[in-house]
């Protein structure tokens, strides 16, 4: 099964009061990302499921101008379902497996990266164990 989904915002504008001027701030630090997307691919056969997932935050400027690059990560998960019937699963995920670092944000607060944007974490193991009924 191939999934996919991405926000693509054309226009976003603030006013800091009713009177003054618009700013564009689609792709500015502290707003949304212009570009933001999550494709995927899983594999199912019997009990057991693969999946591989490719996500992208556009590159985006800070308010002085500098630019802070793209970030693409890639999440995986494998999960097995003993018997569908008893709702038992266990899965095993992996987020940010190449362990790709946020890009460099000079952020006043000394953080180095954008929290609205990006993760500081590197690559997240998972095992989770799920019985459903």
């Amino acid at each position: 099964m191939l999934d996919a989904n991405a926000s693509w915002i054309l226009d976003y504008e603030n006013r800091t009061t009713p009177t003054a001027p618009a700013e564009k701030v689609a792709g500015l630090i502290g707003y949304p990302s212009e570009l933001r997307a999550r494709t995927g691919l899983t594999w199912f056969q019997g009990d057991l499921e693969v999946g591989g997932y490719w996500n992208h935050v556009a590159d985006y400027k800070d308010r002085l101008g500098a630019q802070i690059d793209a970030w693409n990560t890639v999440d995986t998960r494998v999960a097995w379902s003993p018997d569908r019937q008893s709702g038992l699963q266990i899965q095993l995920a992996v987020q940010n497996l190449l362990d790709q670092d946020p890009p460099f944000y000079n952020a006043s607060t000394g953080l180095g990266f954008d929290p609205g944007q990006a993760s500081p974490l590197g690559r997240v193991v998972s095992l989770q164990l799920t019985r459903r009924w």
